[in-house]
């Protein structure tokens, strides 16, 4: 059994928003399942955690659903939001705070990884993990994480480590949450030998190194990386300790940038992200606004071929032979289609702020069809 609170910390910030205001500590999750049929008696062992999009649901098999998972044991319900359902309706809510049932809103993940998170829960409890690292830097990191500041005491701390307030840190954790704790104990002892100035720590089920961004860290680090394949190491920018809480945004919105945009790099770096910081820096509903190009829509939904032949063609640096090849298509057709485009768009391919509008737009275009969100 596992907390709901727990599972909750575990998945990525802000894809999971409680609704109702139950102590999630209290509510112990034996199973998550994805509802196939609204007959909840048919089904619904007691302790699972149900996910859902409502899809198909009326009003009135929507409050059946509810009343009966609160009847039957059910952990909680997950709804999952999306164009058919934006937000979950207050009487649902109002109904599940009625009746002590916890209801949660999900965005921008899927069922797959709440699942695969519970699983990995469920296979390793993470008092384990936590066992693993210095209650004194695990402190300190709750402290600096949830803008506390730090004590006397830490600050000695820091200074053993050859870290004052003012060195300037990178904040450095992994693009998955799911090492073994053999692994993830060989990880850390590997970072310890190569890199003195760290303090390291959990947030949810991730691991986090603060680092002192002295001139040989990025060496080191590589040393670190080329011991653990399959491995996807996320680095900050630099600050100071009076600004980590930025810097663990910055970390959060480079995870879901890279998960949405399939990258394929081990290091994945915000300083060489170029352009790209632009997704993680700002909320999407501003890009949403703002990255709106006319008649880009209509073509993805109207022309696909159009559309992946123009997001081929900015991938490969609008060169037509590569992206012709990727399309398996001859140079001449992509041409063709690129003329076809101009002309549906009303573009000039050699405006460059207008290329530039137009690659950005097309980018988040992408992104957010694979459920990037930053609030």
């Amino acid at each position: 059994m596992i907390a709901l609170f727990d599972l909750i910390r575990a998945l990525p910030e802000k894809s999971c928003l409680p609704q109702t205001d139950a102590d999630l500590t209290n509510y112990q999750v034996s199973e998550v399942m994805v509802m196939a049929t609204p007959d909840v008696k048919e089904w619904l062992i007691p302790g699972e955690l149900v996910l859902t999009s409502l899809f198909g649901l009326n009003a009135n098999q929507q409050v059946k659903l509810i009343t009966q998972l609160s009847q039957f044991g059910a952990a909680g319900l997950m709804i999952k939001t999306n164009s058919y359902l934006k937000e979950i309706p207050k009487r649902l809510t109002s109904l599940g705070q009625k009746l002590g049932l916890p209801i949660i809103k999900i965005q921008a993940i899927t069922y797959r990884k709440i699942i695969d998170c519970f699983q990995h829960l469920k296979s390793e409890p993470i008092h384990l993990k936590e066992s693993l690292f210095d209650p004194k830097a695990a402190h300190l990191l709750t402290n600096l994480l949830s803008g506390r500041g730090i004590t006397k005491d830490q600050e000695v701390y820091l200074s053993n480590r050859h870290l004052t307030i003012t060195t300037k840190l990178r904040l450095v954790t992994l693009l998955s949450s799911r090492q073994p704790v053999k692994k993830l104990q060989k990880l850390i002892l590997a970072v310890q030998n190569r890199l003195p100035e760290v303090v390291m720590g959990l947030r949810g089920q991730y691991l986090y190194i603060l680092v002192a961004d002295r001139l040989d860290w990025r060496s080191l680090l590589n040393e670190v990386v080329a011991e653990f394949s399959h491995e996807t190491f996320l680095i900050s920018g630099a600050d100071d300790l009076n600004h980590v809480r930025n810097l663990d945004k910055q970390v959060i919105n480079m995870r879901a940038f890279v998960l949405a945009a399939g990258s394929q790099s081990r290091i994945v770096s915000f300083d060489e992200l170029g352009i790209n910081r632009l997704f993680i820096e700002e909320k999407t509903a501003w890009l949403a606004k703002t990255l709106t190009f006319p008649q880009l829509g209509t073509l993805q939904k109207q022309s696909p071929e159009l559309f992946e032949s123009l997001q081929s063609y900015f991938l490969y640096n609008q060169n037509v032979t590569q992206a012709a090849k990727a399309l398996y298509i001859h140079p001449k057709s992509l041409r063709y289609r690129l003329r076809k485009i101009q002309t549906d768009l009303g573009i000039n391919w050699h405006d460059a702020d207008q290329l530039l509008w137009l690659h950005l737009s097309l980018k988040f275009l992408a992104l957010t069809a694979k459920g990037f969100e930053i609030d």
